[in-house]
């Protein structure tokens, strides 16, 4: 997809879920290419690739003027995740891309990363849902590879600043991203010492990446929730609310005001 979007002040950044190019910054043109979560479709990543014009040589996806920036979330979910991953890391090393580490990658480090005070388990628990979202990883990589992409996970920085505008998974906050560059300094960047605290529910590297690769929350208003099951209308509702530039205000009550329709109407089915 082709998208033109006119920076004002020179500087903005972008965070998306579909590719674009050719972005006009109001005092120069950017010609590099956003993808965002791949989520081991390797196919699409390819036919995606192509129709930008990249073409493969040694094993590594070029464009002739222009640069990949993936978004992260290389993992889980699709058939072909080992594939993915071997795409995104030869076009970052050669120079033919960039990529910021996505909520799945920070995720899968967690999950593998053995608890530093609790004997045989993890900083992110093998609980089944836990095991769950991971499943489509650890079942497609063996030990070697899943060795290989945990330390490429570990070299993805959270966010690329290439001048015209900034890319992170999730949410650019300066002042979160100070925490996390502090503590990347201290202990080690995505090191045992930098994770521990980054696992641990109130402390501020928790917050900070909780923020800036998960996404910030809004508190429902009362009365109002969202359920797993609602999650699909939701992000449809997110994108076409988004495309309006409604309030989210608006998004919840749309939301939720959509997610009962399916729910009552489901439920009839079952009656009658």
């Amino acid at each position: 997809t082709e998208a033109q979007i006119r920076f004002t002040n020179g500087k903005e950044w972008l965070t998306t879920s579909s590719a674009y190019s050719a972005h006009e910054t109001g005092f120069r043109i950017w010609h590099d290419d956003i993808i965002g979560d791949i989520h081991g479709h390797a196919d699409e990543l390819v036919e995606l690739l192509a129709k930008l014009g990249y073409e493969e040589s040694s094993q590594v996806f070029r464009h002739a003027t222009r640069k990949a920036i993936f978004c992260g979330d290389f993992i889980d979910r699709g058939p072909r995740i080992r594939d993915t991953i071997e795409i995104a890391r030869r076009m970052c090393e050669g120079d033919a891309a960039l990529a910021v580490m996505g909520n799945h990658e920070f995720n899968a480090l967690a999950f593998h990363t053995p608890h530093p005070l609790r004997a045989g388990e993890y900083l992110r628990p093998h609980t089944d849902r836990n095991i769950h979202l991971h499943q489509a990883t650890l079942r497609q990589l063996d030990a070697k590879d899943l060795a290989l992409a945990l330390d490429w996970f570990r070299t993805l920085p959270v966010t690329v600043d290439p001048g015209p505008l900034r890319v992170v998974h999730a949410c650019w906050d300066p002042r979160e991203l100070q925490i996390i560059e502090s503590a990347a300094a201290e202990c080690g960047y995505m090191t045992p010492a930098f994770l521990s605290p980054a696992m641990q529910s109130g402390n501020p590297v928790f917050d900070a990446i909780e923020r800036v690769i998960k996404g910030p929350e809004m508190r429902l208003p009362k009365g109002f929730s969202i359920s797993e099951e609602k999650a699909t209308v939701v992000h449809r509702l997110a994108q076409v609310l988004q495309r309006l530039g409604k309030v989210p205000g608006l998004l919840v009550l749309e939301a939720e005001r959509v997610a009962q329709e399916r729910a009552i109407a489901r439920r009839a089915e079952q009656l009658f």
